[in-house]
């Protein structure tokens, strides 16, 4: 059993579970990757009978003198409906000897069909939990029910706000290439205002680059008489739109601009037969859970008004490959 590279993308997209499927496993999302200089290596795990039994897409994220490791976004995640939880295991300790010369490997195990995957089974295995880097806990919003039960699941207020949008003549489109900038000067805006670091714009351009071709990156505007009030960039696979990032304006705010955009794009990705809307990261209720993260109180309330049902992951764990060097570095930086 070990971990093969797979160097195509035809035979990396078929490898792919069509239920539940990530942006984060794409092909374009790894090529998104590369553009801003990183490396990237697409992996299957192969047992001896040839069959394909986990993958994961792995990004380098420093190599810096003693430092070397890499980020398995939301990875490595089961393609074998009959692995099993040896088979994992095995998969753990091949993918050390993989990477044997990184410090260690950031991994996000999601939830897997045929394996009950436990937080004890991982500190158990020497693995250290971390803070979330992709969102750990979130909401989705199951697309196969009526539009009428959707409305009817989301909070009264919710509803409200997005018919009173419509009365004040918010419309809502998507957007073009023309558009990029005008978003980024948004952000820009909201980041100012609620105190958070804006993406780049060389980021959100390169990523408009390598994934608009294919459709897997768009654009929403919320506007009043061509006024830019919100907007948001949703990351789309197989059967799931993603609400990726998001800003608003400080102007009209009685618009209600930001409900007219999610109530759009939630009956959009209905319309086009995706099976989920994945909100993307929320706040636990509990202050003391490794996840919580207190700026993202106010955005789980606005989220929490959609409806859908509150979804948590294992989480982000470190797995060290040079067991001494990871503990010297964790005690002189935080990473």
């Amino acid at each position: 059993m070990n971990w093969t590279e797979i160097v195509n993308d035809e035979e990396w997209d078929s490898l792919l579970p069509k239920k539940h499927q990530s942006f984060l496993w794409s092909w374009s999302w790894g090529e998104a990757q590369q553009a801003q200089g990183k490396n990237v290596k697409r992996l299957a795990f192969v047992n001896d009978k040839g069959k394909a039994l986990f993958a994961v897409q792995a990004i380098q994220q420093a190599k810096i003198f003693f430092l070397n490791y890499w980020l398995m976004p939301y990875g490595p995640f089961q393609i074998n409906e009959h692995a099993t939880l040896d088979d994992w295991s095995r998969a753990i300790i091949a993918l050390k000897k993989t990477f044997s010369s990184a410090t260690f490997l950031r991994i996000e195990p999601m939830p897997m069909p045929s394996i009950a995957l436990s937080s004890k089974w991982l500190i158990e295995r020497g693995l250290k939990r971390r803070r979330s880097y992709e969102p750990a806990v979130t909401r989705l919003i199951d697309l196969n029910k009526t539009e009428e039960t959707l409305l009817a699941e989301m909070h009264s207020k919710t509803r409200y706000n997005a018919r009173l949008a419509e009365r004040h003549g918010v419309i809502v489109r998507l957007g073009t290439d023309q558009d990029i900038a005008r978003y980024i000067a948004l952000e820009e805006e909201t980041a100012k205002r609620d105190g958070f670091k804006p993406l780049s714009a060389s980021y959100v351009e390169r990523l408009f680059k390598a994934l608009s071709p294919e459709g897997l990156i768009r654009l929403r505007l919320a506007e009043k008489e061509g006024v830019l009030l919100a907007a948001s960039i949703e990351a789309v696979s197989a059967d799931t739109t993603t609400y990726l990032f998001g800003a608003s304006s400080s102007e009209q705010r009685e618009a209600m601009a930001p409900f007219a955009l999610h109530l759009n794009a939630i009956l959009s990705a209905k319309a086009e037969g995706k099976h989920w809307y994945d909100l993307w990261g929320c706040n636990p209720d509990d202050e003391r859970d490794v996840f919580f993260k207190p700026g993202w109180k106010g955005i789980t309330r606005f989220k929490s008004g959609w409806g859908g049902e509150l979804v948590r992951y294992e989480g982000t764990w470190d797995l060290p490959a040079n067991e001494t060097l990871y503990r010297w570095i964790q005690k002189i930086r935080s990473i």
